[in-house]
């Protein structure tokens, strides 16, 4: 199997920081290209997605260290910057969490609070940002130790108590290598895409990850490349 990426999804990141919480911020901290890259692959996910409604998307990873809480972030981002979008990012990801970083709000009360109680909703654990448009549920209190099993079926119900208040639902969520979270929570979604560490995760991984997401029942959109170190797209750069 082939894996491709979103197309014109080429992503340039650099390392993990506070993310600005303006899109003027953004710009100048990111630079147009790459905030035009991030604009060309929301454009081609609703594409990619027509007729089929993309409200959900998973955004996963094979290994922790893809750089998927900053594609999730910027991505978000990309979405709220029509004023007319409500857009809610959702953390899954309970032992390497990174949107509160990104985002600069408390990463206790959140996610893994609502599931671990058993609580019937998450609406009281939806925190405001910067971006009046873009608010944030963060993966919650840590657990001690060890893995904690996650119903698909609460997912599932944790996303539609989101939807009547957003307009499109981001969910960053654990490693699709590591922990059967990732495959849970993007079972739940309307769609998911895979960030890849260019030239540093193996093929066989991305592989295996679409192939575990696809058995759980996700629908996998695409690959995005992150940390390219070349300027253009890779099947022309192998042709110069």
């Amino acid at each position: 199997m082939v894996v491709e990426p979103v197309e014109a999804g080429w992503i340039k990141a650099g390392e993990r920081h506070a993310a600005p919480l303006t899109w003027e911020d953004t710009l100048r901290s990111s630079g147009r290209e790459d905030l035009q890259a991030f604009r060309q692959l929301r454009d081609n996910l609703r594409l990619l997605s027509q007729g089929d409604g993309l409200r959900t998307l998973a955004v996963c990873k094979a290994h922790a260290g893809e750089g998927s809480s900053r594609v999730a972030c910027h991505l978000a981002m990309a979405f709220a910057y029509d004023p007319r979008v409500r857009v809610a990012l959702v953390d899954s990801d309970f032992h390497h969490p990174g949107l509160h970083e990104y985002l600069q709000v408390e990463q206790a009360n959140g996610l893994y609070d609502t599931l671990h109680d058993g609580a019937d909703t998450v609406k009281e654990r939806i925190k405001t940002t910067a971006l009046p448009n873009l608010a944030v549920v963060t993966s919650g209190t840590p657990p001690i130790s060890g893995a904690f099993p996650v119903d698909p079926l609460d997912v599932g119900r944790i996303l539609k108590q989101l939807l009547p208040q957003f307009s499109m639902v981001l969910v960053d969520t654990a490693p699709v290598l590591v922990e059967t979270t990732a495959t849970a929570v993007a079972s739940q979604c309307d769609g998911a895409i895979l960030v890849v560490h260019a030239e540093h995760t193996r093929r066989e991984a991305v592989q295996e990850a679409q192939a575990r997401l696809q058995q759980a029942g996700a629908k996998v959109l695409g690959v995005v490349l992150n940390r390219r170190q070349f300027p253009i797209p890779e099947f022309l750069y192998k042709r110069i």
